[in-house]
């Protein structure tokens, strides 16, 4: 399929590898959860978006596809390493309300950091941390995060817009790094096969951030799927060393 013919409002016609077994988002039944061990080795190393030598000057590419997705391409050199493979952090999607559930609870927002092994942001076997995210504060790094770009997200177009120097996709991430993780898809066209990793420590977003997301998106979510045999993994998140400068933030298990 053609990667402007597909919508949120239809997703019957997503084509054939979009029903293949194994799909992306579930519910997270917490109850059926295993603790992971090597299965959740994960570092993650952002960097900051690209600047300008003086650092005056920084900006980011956005697009928002009506109907589909506002996603940002994020610049090259933030990574993440799991299972000691290397993945690049290549794009940023966001979705109201979030794809994923936790025992049946749906959240307002969730905000996917897509990785692959390539400049593909949807190659196979790549990685996605999902976060999600409830209608509250004003203030918190996520919030700074949306607020340097979304009043200039405009329809069916592609935009650099600037940010301040210290625009990280770390701003995204929860200070607790515990998360569940399971073998998915990317939850949109291609479908392709990738490791979900979801963190269960909810966010906050303000009403007013979370009000233009929702203008701008609508219902950009695709119904649950089966987990059948799929195993759920947990990672308690003991382990943290977190700086969102040159140092990695290294998350493990109570193993």
């Amino acid at each position: 399929m053609n990667s402007k013919e597909w919508t949120y409002d239809d997703t019957s016609n997503w084509g054939h590898d979009c029903s293949l077994s194994n799909q992306s988002p579930i519910n997270i039944d917490t109850g059926k959860a295993d603790t992971c061990k090597d299965l959740c080795e994960l570092e993650i190393n952002y960097q900051p978006s690209i600047c300008s030598k003086d650092e005056e000057t920084c900006s980011t590419i956005v697009r928002f596809d009506k109907h589909q997705n506002l996603k940002i391409s994020y610049n090259r050199g933030s990574n993440i390493i799991y299972k000691n493979n290397p993945y690049n952090l290549s794009e940023i999607t966001f979705h109201t309300p979030s794809l994923h559930q936790i025992d049946g609870m749906q959240y307002d927002l969730e905000i996917c950091l897509i990785h692959s092994k390539d400049d593909n942001p949807y190659t196979n076997n790549g990685v996605i941390i999902s976060c999600l995210f409830n209608e509250g504060d004003y203030f918190g790094s996520t919030e700074r995060f949306v607020h340097q770009f979304i009043n200039d997200v405009k329809i069916d177009s592609e935009q650099e817009i600037n940010v301040s120097p210290e625009w990280n996709a770390g701003m995204i991430l929860p200070q607790k790094k515990s998360f569940y993780l399971y073998k998915g898809t990317i939850p949109f066209p291609p479908c392709n096969s990738m490791t979900n990793i979801v963190m269960d420590t909810i966010g906050s977003i303000s009403p007013i951030n979370l009000e233009l997301l929702k203008i701008n998106l609508g219902k950009n979510i695709r119904p649950l799927q089966a987990l059948s045999l799929r195993q759920i993994y947990y990672n308690s998140g003991r382990t943290i060393e977190l700086n969102t400068g040159d140092r990695d933030v290294r998350v493990s298990d109570n193993y």
